[in-house]
């Protein structure tokens, strides 16, 4: 996961992981070309899922969803392009999750990004080839709406901060409130684009 930021849904998706599996391996998106910084990211991820003891983490490096492995992730692009990054990157991951003893991947629905909903499909198609099934979870929603990054930070690019505490959990919302997170408040304020297309 992205977790930019850390959201209820992407606790929705790895307490069903926890709850269903004995070890889950998460994996958080490391590169930091996201407006809330790398380091960030990671620890409202661990702390906000700390209360699961099956969880092992993961920094994915260059490996996994990486301007190297999956570029359409980070930028505009046609859909071809997507798919064919898309298929390089879960080939990556097809290794690593032999190499760990990975059988099922967990991954939440995607009504609203074109590229993580491309990633979505391929990997219903690819993953099974590996021998990995693909869960998709219907996603965790607020008021009839799918929680999502994008609407945290949009929220906060609108200074919409009083729909922090239906969106993210105590952790994320600890450091949105805080003096630390002021540098990116402004940067998500001043940003032209907070949704992830």
């Amino acid at each position: 996961m992205n977790a930019n930021p850390f959201t209820l849904g992407h606790l929705y998706l790895t307490e069903r992981a926890a709850a269903e599996n004995d070890a889950v391996h998460l994996f958080m998106v490391s590169e930091d070309v996201s407006l809330i910084p790398f380091p960030v990211r990671r620890r409202l991820i661990t702390e906000g899922t700390s209360h699961l003891d099956n969880i092992i983490y993961h920094d994915s490096g260059p490996y996994m969803i990486s301007s190297a492995t999956f570029p359409s992730y980070f930028q505009k692009d046609m859909d071809a392009v997507i798919e064919s990054h898309a298929k390089l990157d879960l080939a990556i991951f097809g290794k690593i999750a032999r190499a760990l003893g990975i059988g099922r991947r967990y991954v939440g629905e995607e009504p609203h990004s074109r590229v993580t909903g491309i990633y979505n499909q391929i990997m219903e198609k690819e993953l099974p080839k590996a021998g990995i099934r693909c869960t998709v979870i219907p996603r965790r929603r607020q008021d009839g709406a799918a929680i999502s990054a994008s609407a945290v930070r949009r929220a906060i690019k609108e200074n919409h901060m009083e729909l922090l505490p239906s969106l993210v959990p105590p952790a994320t919302l600890r450091y949105l409130l805080s003096q630390e997170a002021d540098p990116v408040l402004r940067k998500i304020r001043g940003a032209n684009d907070v949704i992830h297309y």
